[in-house]
């Protein structure tokens, strides 16, 4: 089904269900950000276009970068016209395309609920590229974690989290990261 936001408390609302666990901090930001967001902000229509020439791996990385940056009043249009244009580049660009949005997961953490949304559409046109998309997210997890980046290992399981409503990732496999993450723990609690 698809997304009807109207206006920003719809937004915020959906923020806070998607995902409940959210810190005060991460809400907060979204208030401030939210004040300073003007009607004029909005990305001008150009800036999601279908044109041939806009199809190289730059413009994409950028649009998907800048998805969400200035305004949310159309953000479900800008998801879906991202979404199409990530589908048309994807047998031209697909293993770059892969890097930019494990990229942004770690990078732009603020958007990841949009990034999440955007993952859930592209996996009913294309489930083969967003298993690989899941994929790399999970060698990127163990990379974070052998190398103690425990941020972006948070960000990744934060995206991995909220995809499960997204119906990108099953429940039972996120509770089984769950359950791995504990018993690491308890294990680490015995030996020590």
């Amino acid at each position: 089904s698809s997304l009807n936001l109207q206006n920003r408390d719809q937004m915020h609302l959906l923020c806070i269900l998607i995902s409940p666990r959210l810190n005060r901090s991460l809400e907060a930001a979204f208030e401030k950000i939210m004040r300073r967001r003007r009607r004029s902000d909005s990305f001008d229509d150009d800036d999601f276009r279908f044109k041939r020439d806009r199809t190289e791996p730059d413009t994409i990385e950028s649009l998907i970068y800048r998805i969400g940056f200035k305004d949310l009043s159309n953000i479900e249009r800008d998801i879906g016209e991202l979404a199409s244009v990530i589908l048309a580049d994807i047998p031209k660009n697909g293993e770059s395309l892969l890097k930019v949005l494990s990229n942004c997961v770690k990078n732009v953490p603020e958007r990841i609920l949009i990034y999440a949304t955007l993952v859930g559409l592209l996996n009913l046109k294309n489930r083969s590229f967003v298993g690989q998309l899941i994929e790399l997210l999970q060698r990127d997890l163990k990379d974070a974690i052998r190398s103690a980046s425990f941020e972006d290992a948070k960000y990744i399981v934060l995206l991995l989290s909220i995809s499960v409503n997204c119906y990108t990732v099953q429940q039972a496999s996120i509770l089984g990261l769950y359950e791995n993450f504990a018993e690491v723990t308890l294990d680490a609690g015995r030996s020590s």
